[in-house]
């Protein structure tokens, strides 16, 4: 069962605007959902963040749950509990695809740019080419989507972890280089990643470009066309 405690205030690191942070007590981890870029979504994905957007200044804030307690909220009174009735800050807005590719544009450091490469990446993702859920994609989101994937592949190496080649390989599919993905494939531990390596090589084989959920989920591949809308 997810349970929270009373949240702590924390503030903007540009401005000092004040915003409540979540207090997790416990988290029940049965909902989760695997994808084929490595990403993951679940209950808690929009709630426990650890990356936003000041909505005051519009300055990026990161390292959220680090940051430290600004004030000590007094205890409500119990109506307020009752009739649920709110703290007078409000939460930080979970990271949006344009937060994590600032992130990135801004970032000097090699392995720091790749990292948050992809993770805007995998929202992208989630949120335009999820199978039987892609979405039209705007000109200037476009740009960005295909300046984060060229970055992605021209840094990668060949003794890059699996996680990575994986990643890389799933780009290459979602792009229609299926002959490039597979050979990637090959170059994972399949025992240890069979479970995103074989479903891989069969969207590969049918053509299929659109981000795919792992793991066990359910395959309805059958029922949905392949994605070949142009990024």
């Amino acid at each position: 069962m997810t349970r929270f405690a009373e949240p702590e205030v924390i503030s903007c690191t540009h401005c000092q605007t004040r915003y409540l942070r979540p207090v997790l007590l416990s988290f029940n981890t049965m909902w989760q959902i695997h994808y084929s870029d490595g990403g993951i979504k679940n209950g808690l994905q929009n709630t426990v963040i650890n990356e936003s957007r000041c909505t005051h200044c519009q300055g990026l804030i990161k390292n959220i749950q680090n940051l430290p307690v600004v004030e000590i909220l007094s205890e409500r009174p119990f109506w307020r509990n009752w009739f649920g009735k709110s703290h007078k800050y409000l939460y930080l807005p979970a990271p949006s695809f344009d937060v994590y590719f600032e992130f990135f544009d801004n970032e000097v450091t090699a392995n720091a740019k790749l990292n948050w490469a992809a993770k805007a990446l995998q929202v992208f993702n989630q949120t335009y080419r999820l199978f039987g859920h892609e979405r039209q994609i705007e000109s200037e989101i476009s740009a960005q989507y295909h300046q984060l994937i060229n970055y992605i592949l021209q840094h990668y190496t060949a003794n890059a972890s699996e996680e990575m080649t994986m990643l890389c390989a799933d780009i290459y599919r979602q792009v229609g280089d299926f002959e490039t993905s597979l050979h990637l494939y090959q170059n994972v531990d399949r025992k240890r990643f069979q479970h995103i390596v074989e479903p891989a090589s069969s969207w590969c084989e049918q053509r299929i470009t659109s981000l795919m959920e792992v793991d066990g989920q359910k395959n309805t591949t059958q029922s949905h066309h392949s994605s070949r809308d142009e990024v």
